[in-house]
């Protein structure tokens, strides 16, 4: 096992990209400069799902459950069709 402590451990976000017939996940600069991290070196790489959701700003947050409550009955109605 490697040395996996704090300066090791932080979560990015990337997409599978297809290169060559193969699935290629990219380290972001960033990421290579801040862990200085060099060609041929071995890391770990733990792969986990990530579901996407939109999160609206606060104020139309508001804005939407006022709404709502306004207006439900005709909302579901849309709904339905």
């Amino acid at each position: 096992m490697g040395n996996f402590g704090p300066r090791w451990h932080r979560v990015i976000e990337q997409r599978i990209q297809m290169v060559d017939g193969d699935l290629v996940i990219t380290i972001p600069n960033e990421e290579i400069v801040r862990l200085g991290l060099r060609e041929g070196q071995t890391i770990g790489v733990e792969i986990v799902l990530v579901e996407r959701r939109p999160v609206l700003r606060p104020e139309l947050q508001a804005a939407l459950e006022e709404s709502w409550k306004q207006n439900e009955p005709a909302y579901r109605y849309l709904a339905d069709k």
